[in-house]
């Protein structure tokens, strides 16, 4: 009697866990057609982007404002066409995945999938932040140096250097700011090292610059003595 009740036990428990893997299979089987059909896709979307991408000449546009050196500096190499296919296929990879997770009823990887599917377009936004900020970091050094050098000051260069690095850093800053990371310690870190270098600059130009801007000074008080 005993054994009969445990064959019994055990019969029910078989039953129900074949009935539901039974059940289940077919929608394990859509779900893997469905990945199967995303992979491909993604692929072929990804592979149609470099084409177009390249086709624009988009590459050499970035190069003629020196993308291409400020990329250099991290080891990468300036492939708008691959970044944006890149991008693209892993997006509709991740896409598909939640798809087919949802259909197979795993709640907490669609979850998972949904938040990341959620957090590209920040990271995206981010890495345009730091190639403008790198840009006009670029771009603004060569006006302070070639201002500074017009003005006969002697610390033009490290004025330069200056200018570019706070712009670095305030693109740096905005970007972590956009991806989410650490936003309550971004403004005193930022008032920090903006007077850090205000101080150094100030330094620079004090020490290095005090003939150069007495000459200056000296100019101007005689301009004006010419004008009266």
């Amino acid at each position: 009697m005993i054994y009969q009740n445990w064959y019994d036990i055990f019969a029910v428990s078989f039953q129900a866990v074949w009935d539901k893997f039974f059940s289940a299979l077919p929608n394990v089987f859509v779900a893997i057609i469905i990945f199967i059909i995303g992979w491909v896709l993604a692929h072929a979307v990804s592979k149609t982007i470099k084409s177009i991408v390249a086709l624009t000449k988009i590459d050499n546009a970035l190069a003629k404002l020196k993308v291409d050196q400020v990329i250099s500096r991290f080891g990468w190499r300036l492939d708008a066409g691959k970044f944006i296919g890149e991008l693209v296929r892993w997006f509709l990879i991740i896409a598909f995945l939640l798809v087919s997770s949802d259909i197979v009823g795993l709640s907490a990887v669609s979850q998972f999938l949904s938040d990341i599917l959620l957090y590209i377009p920040n990271v995206v936004i981010a890495a345009v932040i730091l190639l403008i900020a790198a840009i006009v970091s670029n771009f603004l050094q060569r006006i302070v140096v070639a201002s500074a050098s017009a003005a006969q000051l002697a610390a033009a260069n490290f004025a330069g250097l200056v200018t570019k690095w706070a712009v670095l850093i305030l693109g740096f800053l905005i970007a972590v700011e956009q991806l989410g990371i650490a936003q309550i310690y971004l403004g005193t870190l930022y008032t920090g090292i903006i007077a850090m270098l205000a101080i150094a600059g100030g330094l620079a130009f004090g020490l290095g610059g005090k003939d150069q801007a007495s000459a200056f000074l000296s100019r101007l008080s005689e301009e004006a003595r010419e004008r009266r």
